[in-house]
């Protein structure tokens, strides 16, 4: 859903894609004609032994990639955000990561803040794990346009993550400090990220994990860093090449992940102290064993309830969904995500619903028959008699249909702007078809809302609508006419 950061995200999309434009139109150029090709790699075990950081890192390419014709034309890319660059011999780019600066809106600290403490009403303490971005850990290797005097210099990067991060802090998370911990223990940033994939290399891994120890088992580091016995490999893996041999047509060797791999611990039947939901970076433990890092330097069991290719919000989503969340009681509870996927379609309407109350049972509820095309899901007439004015409103839309997982909300206003609310949980397979999201403060002014599904399905959609209720504080302060006027004329500038 768009929100009050449109403006600068599109300002910062448009950068993004002139520094992206003047790479392609220098990159035929610098590029060399030979390459890497071979079958994957497969793993490959050693002996059992200590973690040594130089373990968890691979070597990018040692020549340059041969780019083809039909990689250097962004049409040919599913997103033109997704082109890719290369940078430093062997080192691969997406065009977002090239002049890219995360930041957050109020709305979304908010959220943070709600979210923290409707958690340790329960007793867990929330803990947020924030990769830092490739275009910051990998600067030095960046294309040269992405680090001349019209691109944004390493020290803005530096700083605009470290706010990003210091904003959630004082939402009330708890914050691992990863840089520090690189610094920490000598670790060269650009080591924190693989050369060949937006994902954290296992030293990346480790380095989050020892960070993640600081903040919730400090007395585990005071003796320093204790050596972690287990076996290294090397295992072929998805990466940017992947894409670039698939549009050139040629057969690469890709790209390789040195792992590390800890014992298995036995398992237990007690409740785990720490339950971590989040992005590949979690749930590929097979390549990065974040999971079991923190277990093992933290002394606390840990279960990966993480899921891949899902967003940063699916994970967390399905877990405050199912059955176990009703009776868990965690210490901690760690979400991990990218800073990059918060400005997704959507982001703010859906982190708004997670951890809501359900409406009450009374609330009028509208059934619509879910087909292809469109399907009505509220009038403005409904959502005017939704609560009172300027009280934020939910909407919850169930489905009889457990396959109602990928679908568009479309949220139509009176002056013809529309917004659009994204879902796809395709990769969350315990997650019922039921689905809360937070209206834009001016809905006022929708006239409608309705949803398509992306995939041909047949059943019956139940909206309701109804006050958001905060589970912490239910009587929140009535707005203002000013905070109500702001919302109002914030349309016009839409």
């Amino acid at each position: 859903m768009n929100n009050g950061s449109n403006s600068s995200y599109c300002v910062r999309g448009a950068t993004a894609s002139i520094f992206a434009i003047a790479v392609a139109l220098t990159h035929g150029l610098a590029v060399a004609q030979n390459m890497r090709s071979g079958s994957p790699v497969a793993a490959v075990r050693g002996p059992l032994r200590a973690f040594q950081p130089s373990d968890g890192f691979i070597d990018p390419a040692p020549t340059r990639y041969a780019f083809c014709r039909a990689s250097l034309r962004t049409k040919n890319y599913a997103l033109p955000s997704k082109q890719v660059f290369e940078g430093d011999t062997g080192w691969f780019f997406h065009a977002d990561e090239l002049d890219s600066n995360p930041s957050i809106t109020p709305d979304l600290l908010d959220d943070f803040t709600r979210l923290t403490r409707t958690l340790a009403q329960r007793g867990t303490k929330l803990v947020v794990v924030v990769p830092p971005p490739r275009g910051l850990l990998a600067y030095s290797h960046l294309p040269p346009q992405a680090r001349g005097t019209m691109a944004t210099p390493y020290d803005a990067r530096l700083r605009a993550y470290q706010s990003f991060v210091d904003h959630i802090r004082r939402a009330g998370p708890m914050v691992p400090d990863i840089l520090a911990e690189a610094n920490r223990n000598g670790v060269s940033l650009d080591r924190l990220t693989s050369p060949s994939d937006m994902h954290w290399s296992t030293t990346g891994a480790w380095i989050a994990s020892l960070a993640v120890t600081r903040q919730i088992a400090r007395q585990k580091l005071k003796g320093g860093v204790p050596p972690l016995m287990g076996t290294a490999s090397l295992v072929g893996a998805e990466s940017y090449r992947t894409t670039l041999d698939t549009l050139c047509r040629t057969p690469g060797r890709g790209q390789t992940v040195r792992a590390f791999t800890l014992p298995a611990t036995p398992a237990t039947q007690n409740r785990a102290d720490i339950i971590l939901v989040g992005t590949s970076f979690s749930a590929l433990t097979h390549r990065y064993s974040f999971a079991p890092f923190v277990q093992a330097y933290s002394g606390m069991a840990t279960q990966n309830l993480a899921v891949a290719g899902g967003g940063p919000l699916t994970a967390f989503r399905q877990y405050a969904a199912s059955e176990r969340f009703k009776t868990d009681k965690p210490k901690y509870l760690i979400w991990e995500f990218s800073p990059s996927m918060m400005s997704d379609a959507g982001f703010a309407s859906q982190l708004g619903g997670v951890l809501r109350t359900a409406c009450p049972a009374n609330t009028p509820a509208t059934s619509a028959a879910l087909g292809a095309g469109l399907s009505a899901l509220a009038t403005g007439e409904d959502i005017a008699n939704a609560g009172p004015e300027g009280a934020p409103i939910q909407m919850t839309v169930k489905s009889d249909n457990a396959a109602f997982k990928r679908f568009t909300v479309f949220l139509n206003y009176v002056d013809g702007r529309q917004d659009t609310v994204d879902m796809d949980s395709r990769a969350a397979p315990d997650m019922a078809a039921n689905y809360t999201f937070i209206l834009p403060d001016d809905r006022a002014l929708l006239s409608d809302i309705a949803v398509r599904s992306n995939d041909p399905l047949s059943g019956t959609l139940r909206t309701q609508l109804c006050p958001a209720v905060d589970p912490v504080d239910p009587n929140p302060a009535t707005p203002t006419l000013f905070s109500r006027l702001a919302a109002w004329f914030k349309s016009f500038w839409s």
